[in-house]
């Protein structure tokens, strides 16, 4: 998968390509498009576009307004046109609104679906990251003050017998380095063999410029952090109450995420600390060919903390 290449968007011209039924978009019976009715050909750029608009979606803006949705859609369309060799519909996507917009609003569809899932994610992870449970208003509430949440938190030392050791202050210089963000990170990067949506948008992926590792990109971050936020915030009154994870809804809190680590971006040795542990967290044991595995010695200190052997 190549990286999206930007295009210039036009008013749309009469199409230079006549009618062809293998390319043509086919309505139903109330003027709108399913893409289990469509030919062959849409139905191949369709799959290939979304790989390409859900990774504009992952490393440049997850929660984009209309036109940022439009950009990116059409940028999909065209490199999906082109990996295909499918030049007519390209040309259709250039000239044709609607038959672009058409397109544009199958893609775009999908969008809460991809969203939904990584606050499913999130979801999964409560009780086990933060022991949200019924009753726990109080506790949510200072989970959500300052974003409390994102940081990685300091052990309680003085029950530093028991593992996992009860939870004590956050550390505030570390943020995004909380378990729960790694987990819910690692979301991307689960499936077999190289199915995993991290691994097929890998070459998409920023990397590191002295090290060429791979780096998560903020966009990412920050919704896997939006989407901790919105689920910690269904229980803010002690209940579950469900709430849908819209882009108007938490795009306040997303902006919030991308502020922050614009900020830790301005200190290297901090940024570096952090994106190594949210990639090490995001990837370890999966499948994703940036991934680290597990090393033996981290194994052997893992099994040796839970001996008990004193006199």
């Amino acid at each position: 998968m190549k990286p999206a290449q930007r295009v210039k968007q036009e008013e749309a011209a009469p199409s230079l390509v006549p009618p062809s039924p293998s390319i043509e978009l086919i309505p139903n019976g109330h003027g709108r498009y399913n893409l289990k009715d469509q030919p062959r050909d849409v139905v191949r750029i369709f799959h290939s576009a979304l790989l390409y608009f859900f990774g504009d979606i992952a490393r440049e803006h997850a929660l984009p307004g209309i036109d940022k949705r439009t950009e990116f859609a059409t940028n999909a369309l065209l490199c999906a046109a082109d990996d295909l060799s499918l030049p007519r519909i390209a040309e259709r996507v250039n000239n044709d609104m609607d038959y672009r917009m058409a397109l544009i609003t199958l893609l775009t569809a999908r969008l809460s679906t991809f969203r939904g899932n990584v606050k499913d994610a999130a979801v999964a992870s409560l009780y086990g990251m933060y022991k949200v449970q019924n009753g726990c208003g109080d506790r949510v509430a200072g989970l959500l003050k300052g974003q409390t949440f994102i940081y990685q938190v300091k052990p309680d030392v003085r029950c530093r017998h028991l593992l996992p050791c009860p939870p004590g202050k956050p550390n505030y210089s570390k943020p995004f380095m909380h378990p729960a963000v790694g987990t819910v990170l690692a979301h991307f990067f689960k499936g077999r063999g190289n199915d995993s949506f991290g691994s097929r948008i890998e070459n998409l992926l920023p990397r590191n410029k002295d090290t060429d590792e791979i780096e998560l990109p903020k966009a990412m971050i920050a919704l896997a952090c939006t989407a901790i936020w919105s689920a910690l915030s269904d229980w803010a009154t002690g209940t579950h109450i469900h709430s849908d994870f819209e882009g108007s809804k938490v795009l306040d809190n997303y902006q919030t995420h991308i502020t922050v680590l614009d900020m830790l971006a301005g200190k290297p040795a901090k940024y570096q600390e952090m994106m190594d542990f949210l990639v090490q967290a995001a990837t370890t044991n999966s499948t994703f060919s940036g991934a680290k595995a597990a090393t033996a010695s981290q194994m052997q200190q893992d099994a040796l903390a839970m001996l008990d052997i004193e006199d």
